[in-house]
């Protein structure tokens, strides 16, 4: 794409300068696709909050049940404790040697042009495939919160077609030694926590 023309200084001076406006505009291209990443992952973690006001009262025996059907090691426990705050720390890491801006042509040293537009070049692939794999995770992030919140709302309307009315009747129960949850509950409950789990493994996962 920089190919030169020639090995005088005025030619490699201008693929170096070609080459780093691509570099910095690749670079910040790379960075955007990175801050969305990381917003749809604390996106994801902060809704997943909502999993632990449904499965709250279940039981040790029904949770054990759950959680045995849960995709590996996203158990309720896991998914209620997901904090959204370091979600970047999963983050694939920006190349961090980046070669100072091009030097006026009169200082132009032909060897060193060279040795800073290979390491530019290597960076420009690292940032075009880590900005493919941002954007392509931030899709499917975004389409299994829309998956989790469909479900979420469907479990609660089964469970709870009465909102606060049908929580109290449940909570009444539990006095006299019925369980908040029943057997036919089970369905949509590990339904729901499955879900969740996608949603936390694919919310926890590196770029690479």
């Amino acid at each position: 794409m920089f190919a030169l023309a020639g090995t005088n200084r005025h030619d490699l001076s201008a693929a170096l300068t070609a080459l780093y406006k691509a570099h910095e505009a690749g670079r910040a291209e790379t960075v955007k696709a990175l801050e969305l990443l990381i917003e749809t992952k604390r996106d994801a973690l902060f809704r997943l909050k909502k999993t632990g006001d449904i499965t709250k009262n279940l039981n040790l025996k029904q949770r054990d049940l759950i959680n045995r059907q849960a995709p590996e090691n996203c158990t309720l426990e896991r998914i209620a404790a997901a904090d959204p705050g370091p979600a970047a720390s999963a983050l694939f890491a920006l190349p961090a040697h980046c070669p100072a801006a091009p030097v006026p042509e009169n200082r132009l040293r032909p060897s060193l042009a060279l040795k800073h537009m290979a390491v530019l070049r290597k960076n420009l692939v690292s940032f075009g495939v880590a900005g493919m794999r941002a954007r392509e995770m931030t899709g499917a992030i975004k389409k299994s919160i829309t998956a989790f919140e469909y479900q979420y709302r469907r479990t609660a309307w089964r469970l709870f077609p009465l909102g606060f009315l049908s929580r109290l009747w449940r909570t009444i129960r539990t006095f006299f030694g019925i369980p908040y949850f029943s057997c036919g509950d089970m369905g949509p409950l590990r339904t729901l926590a499955v879900t969740a789990g996608f949603v936390l493994k694919m919310a926890e996962a590196p770029v690479f």
